[in-house]
């Protein structure tokens, strides 16, 4: 629960804030029916396969270079995960999913990951920008344009934290598996240092 876990709260904040809030209203649905999360070895990654499995996304492709976060995605809620450095992600997601899921969510914020969200999901279909480690990347403007796609930025939460902390509490997202080390909350500073 929150209470033993609190840096658990704020995290699960930002990846819920796609469902139903923010991304998830701006973008215009409240259900994927399928959903590919780009960049799952961070927390956000993680915690973003637990919120759309939460909303009800009835299939979720997890896509990473490591295989060891490859093998907690599944356990997290994803069905199918892909490793770009062995398969030829998009090709592999549109026939996995018949010509592309309804949403990229990308959670990395770099040029790769983000060309290949967009080249991954269905022909007016949309990539959430959830990710943000460069202050620029370079956009395939064209398969964009062509592929009728939607594009959205996300950045931190917009009141999210009681709906996470329920979900938390209900066990709905399990954060206990990203835990790499617990600390008294007097500690809190030192350890936000490291």
């Amino acid at each position: 629960d929150d209470e033993s876990h609190p840096e658990g709260g704020e995290r699960v904040a930002v990846a819920r804030e796609r469902e139903p809030s923010y991304a998830w209203v701006v973008v215009g649905v409240l259900f994927f029916a399928q959903a590919l999360a780009m960049g799952v070895r961070g927390t956000i990654g993680l915690l973003v396969i637990q919120a759309l499995r939460a909303a009800g996304t009835e299939r979720v492709i997890a896509v990473d270079v490591e295989e060891g976060k490859l093998a907690l995605a599944c356990k997290l809620g994803g069905d199918v995960t892909l490793n770009p450095r062995s398969a030829g992600v998009p090709a592999e997601v549109r026939r996995l999913t018949e010509g592309g899921p309804d949403v990229g969510m990308e959670c990395v914020g770099a040029t790769e990951p983000i060309k290949t969200a967009v080249a991954s999901v269905r022909k007016g279909g949309s990539v959430v920008l959830v990710g943000n480690i460069s202050p620029a990347i370079q956009l395939p403007l064209q398969q964009v344009g062509t592929g009728e796609l939607t594009l959205f930025g996300t950045a931190a939460s917009s009141g999210e934290y009681p709906r996470a902390i329920e979900l938390l509490r209900r066990g709905a997202i399990d954060v206990r598996p990203l835990i790499t080390e617990g600390a008294p909350l007097a500690e809190g500073p030192r350890g936000v240092e490291r």
